[in-house]
């Protein structure tokens, strides 16, 4: 009997540890365009200086990852002072290809489906399909471009990965005076088990 107790409360030890483990952490970044709460934080990718448009912002280094609540992107410049008429974000959701784009000053984003089924070109340019608003997610440019993009504004995908961050110049949305100034292609999106932290 006593083995036994001793077995039980080995168990029991093992799964308290478990269950220690696997509780999430909390993600406490607040969306204001600055970098000082991404301390601690890995960058995914440094894009070398000098390689954008004369005039517009040049993405330096990135930063970046998924909790259970939404992807978090920080992205850093040379000089924060430049011009972006738009930045445009691509994601790849469940297996299709996502645009959200945000212009300074806005107070929400748009989202949309740019699969080859779904979009147009017209008299105006580039269409995406589905596009709507973002309800949940927040974006700000300061020191740097800081973005919360709620899973809810994803329809909540079963996986996510970044794939593209660029920098847009000209006019919305008639090519090719509508170009990116700059581009970045992040090589992964780290996986955090982390949620929000409570009113953030």
């Amino acid at each position: 009997m006593k083995i036994r107790g001793v077995a039980c409360a080995a168990v029991c030890l093992i799964l308290t540890a478990c269950a220690i483990a696997e509780k999430p952490g909390e993600t406490r970044i607040i969306i204001d365009g600055q970098v000082d709460d991404w301390a601690g934080r890995d960058v995914i990718l440094e894009d070398p200086m000098g390689d954008a448009e004369a005039g517009y912002l040049d993405i330096g280094a990135v930063y970046a990852f998924v909790n259970r609540d939404a992807l978090y992107i920080l992205a850093e410049f040379d000089d924060p002072a430049l011009r972006v008429m738009q930045f445009d974000i691509e994601l790849a959701l469940d297996g299709e290809q996502y645009l959200v784009s945000w212009m300074p000053g806005e107070p929400v984003g748009g989202v949309g489906n740019i699969g080859e089924e779904y979009v147009s070109q017209t008299e105006e340019g580039f269409k995406p399909g589905f596009i709507r608003d973002t309800g949940w997610s927040s974006f700000a440019l300061g020191d740097a471009l800081e973005v919360r993009i709620d899973l809810r504004d994803l329809d909540s995908p079963e996986t996510l990965a970044l794939t593209e961050i660029r920098v847009m110049a000209g006019e919305c949305c008639l090519f090719p005076e509508w170009h990116e100034a700059d581009l970045v292609n992040p090589p992964g999106t780290p996986v955090v088990n982390e949620v929000d932290a409570p009113g953030d």
